[in-house]
């Protein structure tokens, strides 16, 4: 025979009270006061924001790493003269700045002020010096050289070994197109690892790249005008220059660009 059923009073009673305290939870909501729900609603205002802030920092910074994949795809090439981005570019790496004419501009008038100039000029003469193949004109151009940059009785010493020095002395000797190879590396490694950095935290950098985000077309002059204390020429690239920045019309991909410049007579 099955055992009698037996009520447990105790357990149906704690049933009711849970029942009871979700209905009295669920009408304070409905009935809350709006000086209640003053007070709660911050912190949902505070929570969207928040929300608001993650989502706008996320598409930021999507948005800042293909802007430098972009970057980095066109380190190769030089920038045209007053296209977007043309100045930022040049926080990426020295070769950046010395592959461009406005960049030579720019960091030779960094130079000026810090006493070193003889440095950007010495790699410049060598670079002229690698493309002549006048042997005549090589001969002058290393004596030249060396009565500017080399030794202590020079114009305009550069800081190079003195075994370098040495070495360079001699090609007075037998001048070539080649002559200052090792003393040339010396003095770009000095500007990339000393007065590189440097100039990247420097006014006249942080100048340029304010005109640039403002749309200003920015030239050689506008540097010696910066450097010399004046306003630059505010200017405004035209419209056709911004149409065919936005189609990645850049000239064509080189790396003698510098080689051409010199050709040019830009540098």
């Amino acid at each position: 025979m099955d055992p009698p059923f037996v009520h447990n009073s105790s357990q149906d009673d704690l049933l009711l009270e849970k029942r009871n305290r979700r209905q009295r939870r669920a009408s304070s909501d409905l009935l809350q006061s709006p000086v209640e729900a003053k007070h709660k609603s911050p912190s949902k205002t505070s929570l969207l924001s928040k929300l608001s802030f993650s989502t706008e920092l996320l598409a930021n910074s999507k948005a800042l790493s293909m802007s430098h994949q972009s970057v980095l795809s066109d380190i190769s090439n030089p920038s045209e003269p007053g296209a977007q981005g043309h100045i930022s570019r040049w926080a990426i790496s020295l070769d950046a700045v010395l592959q461009d004419e406005l960049g030579i501009a720019a960091i030779s008038s960094f130079l000026r002020k810090e006493y070193s100039e003889e440095n950007i000029q010495f790699w410049l003469e060598c670079s002229r010096l690698e493309l002549e193949t006048d042997p005549e004109i090589v001969s002058t151009r290393v004596k030249d050289i060396i009565s500017r940059f080399i030794g202590p009785d020079a114009e305009s010493p550069v800081n190079i070994p003195d075994h370098l020095s040495q070495k360079a002395l001699a090609e007075a000797h037998d001048p070539k197109p080649t002559s200052f190879v090792p003393q040339k590396e010396a003095i770009y490694n000095l500007m990339k690892f000393d007065s590189y950095s440097r100039f990247l935290r420097n006014e006249l950098y942080a100048k340029l790249i304010e005109l640039e985000l403002e749309g200003h077309q920015i030239t050689v002059d506008d540097i010696r005008r910066i450097e010399n204390g004046q306003s630059p020429v505010r200017k405004k690239i035209r419209e056709n220059q911004r149409y065919r920045s936005s189609l990645g019309a850049r000239p064509s991909s080189s790396p003698s660009s510098l080689n051409e410049m010199i050709k040019l007579g830009r540098v």
